[in-house]
């Protein structure tokens, strides 16, 4: 099967969870699938850390606005020619398409619904909520990464159930080589830390901890920590609890979850929670919030709480403190991790593209 997907994702961010996604998918397809990117402009820093696709430019003149928009219609239906599938990476590119003109089945795969259930996202990116509603009207089946998200996507665009295939994502990640002891001095944390990811949470439950006799470490990889969390953790006394590593390569995230106690992933929305899995089957566990996608994911892997209420963080941070009681979940973890593999993702969306041709 030959498939095309854009580079719109690209570029927005140098990496992401939709750009992991589609790196992924492209690996771990790659056996009956033949993937070609296309980008309007090279995209500085553009990489991909486990496909080879082919990637290619619409010849443009640079003489005048007519002639390019001939030779970029002409280039397209040369590709289209030779194409089985369309599977853009974001919602743009189907967008500004005219559905009409759309000779190949299109596919979109929808991870989450934070515009919709946020405002203030969809205040900061208009651009978003009206592509994807025009999006999935011009798809021919629509992926979601979690039950949770076909649900929300229901809700929020009702009418298009008949299209949603649930096809949850994977992971790749494994125990580093050398399997030393772990040493479990600390609980990770990952990622951006705003609004919803509710970081406070973090560190009302270190607060918690340390009246109560304990003094947790929380390594946050991430973005350097700005002036007011340094402030906060000052004001409250616990700024020696927490270390800022920075960002990590890809490649040392296995190391880093597989060292720590637990990843905290106090989030109240995911559309798949990606880390909370990638930590269990690098041989740790999480702390998650009970809610959106997260018990699909988790599973009995890891300790689901209420995340609002910072002292439900803590008691699970206590637990898991204590090793009996961690190499216990340890055993879910290692199920769950081994029941959602790359392998299957890749497996049921070749399916989906297999129904369509």
């Amino acid at each position: 099967m030959k498939v095309i997907s854009d580079g719109w994702i690209y570029k927005f961010q140098k990496w992401g969870g939709v750009n992991t996604y589609f790196d992924r998918l492209m690996h771990y397809t790659s056996d009956e699938c033949d993937w070609t990117v296309t980008l309007d402009e090279p995209v500085e820093g553009l990489s991909f850390s486990k496909s080879n696709p082919q990637i290619l430019y619409p010849f443009r003149s640079g003489l005048n606005r007519k002639l390019d928009f001939h030779l970029n219609r002409r280039f397209w239906r040369k590709l289209e020619k030779d194409t089985d599938i369309l599977h853009p990476t974001y919602y743009g590119w189907a967008s500004c398409t005219d559905a009409s003109k759309l000779k190949n089945p299109l596919v979109h795969t929808l991870h989450d619904c934070i515009h919709e259930r946020f405002p203030n996202h969809q205040e900061q990116d208009p651009f978003t909520v009206p592509a994807k509603k025009d999006a999935i009207e011009k798809a021919d089946l629509l992926i979601c990464v979690s039950q949770n998200t076909a649900d929300d996507i229901d809700f929020f665009y009702p009418g298009h159930g008949d299209k949603i295939r649930v096809v949850l994502s994977g992971s790749d990640f494994c125990k580093p080589d050398q399997q030393q002891a772990p040493s479990l001095d600390y609980f990770s944390f990952v990622g951006t830390r705003h609004d919803y990811k509710n970081f406070g949470a973090v560190v009302e439950a270190v607060k918690i901890c340390v009246s109560e006799g304990h003094k947790p470490l929380v390594k946050v990889a991430g973005s350097s920590p700005s002036d007011q969390e340094l402030a906060m953790l000052e004001t409250k006394g616990i700024s020696s609890c927490f270390e800022w590593p920075g960002w990590m390569k890809e490649e040392d995230l296995s190391s880093f979850y597989y060292n720590s106690i637990a990843l905290l992933f106090p989030s109240l929305y995911e559309g798949f929670g990606l880390p909370a899995l990638d930590v269990m089957a690098a041989g740790s566990t999480v702390i998650a919030h009970d809610g959106s996608s997260l018990p699909e994911v988790t599973g009995k892997g890891g300790l689901l709480v209420d995340c609002t209420k910072p002292n439900q963080v803590a008691e699970a941070m206590l637990q898991l403190s204590e090793q009996k009681f961690r190499n216990a979940v340890l055993i879910s973890s290692q199920k769950q991790a081994q029941q959602l593999v790359w392998e299957q993702t890749a497996t049921n969306t070749k399916n989906i593209y297999s129904s369509l041709i």
